[in-house]
């Protein structure tokens, strides 16, 4: 069911930023828009780290849960 939900979370996020395949940095400026509903924060940091091309270091044993977020406008990887 995590993988279910991360693949669809990633395609959701692929989609939001079009079919571009340049680089995080060559995306900085683009805006995309971020919808997370009740999703695992870890898959919340992998995505993240993708697009922004970034590595996270997090506590697999304290950093767990769900949540939701909701940018209503898109926001630019820099936001």
């Amino acid at each position: 069911m995590m993988s279910n939900l991360r693949s669809t979370l990633i395609l959701l996020l692929l989609a939001a930023i079009g079919s571009s395949q340049a680089p995080a940095q060559e995306r900085a400026g683009e805006p995309v828009k971020l919808d997370f509903q009740n999703t695992e924060i870890t898959d919340v940091i992998a995505m993240m780290a993708e697009l922004t091309g970034k590595n996270f270091l997090y506590d697999q044993e304290k950093v767990s849960g769900r949540g939701t977020g909701i940018s209503p406008t898109p926001v630019t990887i820099d936001e």
